[in-house]
């Protein structure tokens, strides 16, 4: 249950303004660097986030929630329906906020933006940050992408955008976001399209935004999902690369996989020599036994389109590609339809 406190604020004439007069923001919270104090083990709390960021005040009325506290690399489905279901207790209820933050690791904070992204059936603005420098470090990115996430999520101009990625001064979409390298403040960018908006100063300014389909335009958003039902740890990946053999594809296919995405070259091609039993080999055979094979580009940028074996993963890379591989198959398995839905979102 979210937690709220009551202050009041001076504005720049020196009166006083309550927080009712302010935007209403939740900060939802799973743990990660950015909550990550330098001088202990473990995580801060949302509510000890809060607190050693008085500046947040100033531009919104916090309540905040905890749903986690881990690396997010080891984020499990359960948590990802934790936060969306936190999420949506909050959007629907009579008191909803004007906005979300989700506070997470920074190495799978682009796949929870993007499961969100799917899976939410809210416009209210929901933006994900993480930080690469704990708290207490020299250069520490926490405060000031927690300060500019929270920017973000109550500016008029983010509803209905989509769930957004923010950090170093960026606004990314959740579609395309990707983490590139690690320590450094600027580690995420967006392959093929590039940032939406950045954060400059006092301003949130937009520049772009995406034509996929996101969040209430779904057709995931607002279905009785549960991590339960929800088949990610089914959706198997293998990567091309030179001489691989069939039989990480035959052990997938036998562990009962539901779906197999293959990070392939960027021309469209998994790796597939004559004179031995070959990766490509394995996936058509998977594909023609009934199993949904995606091709995603294990390169940098590009789209990979679908024939009659393979469904084409689009611009999509492969740790994005499994999750909507994942919500598909809950519909149907059927080719042309999950070719469908990788050309919509």
């Amino acid at each position: 249950m979210a937690a709220a406190t009551e202050e009041e604020e001076e504005d720049e004439s020196g009166e006083e303004t309550s927080d009712s007069e302010l935007p209403r923001l939740e900060i939802v919270g799973t743990g990660g660097t950015i909550a990550n104090p330098s001088d202990r083990d473990g995580y801060f709390s949302p509510e000890e986030l809060v607190e050693e960021r008085p500046e947040l005040a100033e531009i919104a009325s916090i309540s905040v929630t905890g749903v986690s506290e881990v690396a997010s690399q080891d984020i499990t489905s359960e948590i990802l329906f934790e936060t969306h279901d936190a999420i949506m207790e909050s959007a629907t209820s009579d008191d909803s906020p004007d906005g979300f933050v989700v506070t997470t690791g920074s190495n799978g904070n682009a796949e929870v933006a993007y499961f969100l992204n799917l899976a939410l059936d809210t416009d209210i603005p929901v933006v994900l940050t993480a930080a690469q420098r704990a708290i207490g470090t020299p250069g520490t990115d926490s405060d000031k992408n927690l300060y500019d996430a929270a920017r973000v999520a109550v500016s008029d101009n983010a509803e209905g955008r989509g769930v957004l990625q923010v950090a170093n001064d960026e606004i990314h979409h959740s579609r395309d976001v990707f983490k590139s390298v690690a320590s450094r403040p600027d580690g995420w960018d967006s392959p093929n399209f590039g940032r939406i908006g950045i954060v400059d100063g006092d301003e949130v300014l937009f520049y772009s935004s995406r034509e996929r389909l996101s969040t209430t335009d779904t057709e995931f958003c607002g279905t009785d999902l549960s991590a339960e039902e929800y088949p990610l740890s089914d959706i198997y990946t293998v990567t091309s690369v030179l001489e691989a053999n069939g039989e990480l594809v035959d052990a997938a296919v036998d562990a009962g996989a539901k779906g197999i995405v293959a990070g392939v070259y960027p021309t469209g091609s998994a790796s597939e020599p004559e004179g031995f039993y070959s990766q490509g080999e394995a996936l058509t055979k998977a594909a023609e036994a009934g199993i949904p094979v995606v091709f995603a580009n294990h390169g940098w940028e590009g789209r990979i389109s679908g024939d009659d074996t393979y469904i084409g993963g689009d611009t999509l890379q492969l740790h994005k590609a499994r999750l909507l591989l994942a919500f598909g198959v809950m519909e149907s398995t059927d080719p042309e339809y999950l070719q469908e839905v990788f050309n919509t979102y």
